[in-house]
């Protein structure tokens, strides 16, 4: 079983290291929740917190997450 939190950990971390995610009201922290199989990005404001860039990850890999985080939320944003 792969671990979901761990990926988007590991993925948030990369995020930071770009211009785009590690500037400014940098991402700090992409949760993973097991219940709704979403990945709620988190900046260091707070803002997301309300659930506005939630990503849905449902039945998905652990490729299909970083694709999602990537098609959903990366390039949405910025």
């Amino acid at each position: 079983m792969e671990n979901k939190q761990k990926i988007c950990d590991l993925m948030c971390a990369a995020i930071r290291e770009t211009l785009a995610g590690g500037t400014g009201n940098a991402l700090a922290e992409l949760r993973y929740d097991p219940d709704t199989e979403r990945v709620r990005p988190i900046f260091e404001d707070g803002s997301g917190a309300d659930g506005y860039y939630d990503i849905n990850v449902a039945c998905d890999s652990g490729i299909a997450i970083i694709q999602d985080i990537v098609r959903q939320f990366v390039r949405e944003v910025w």
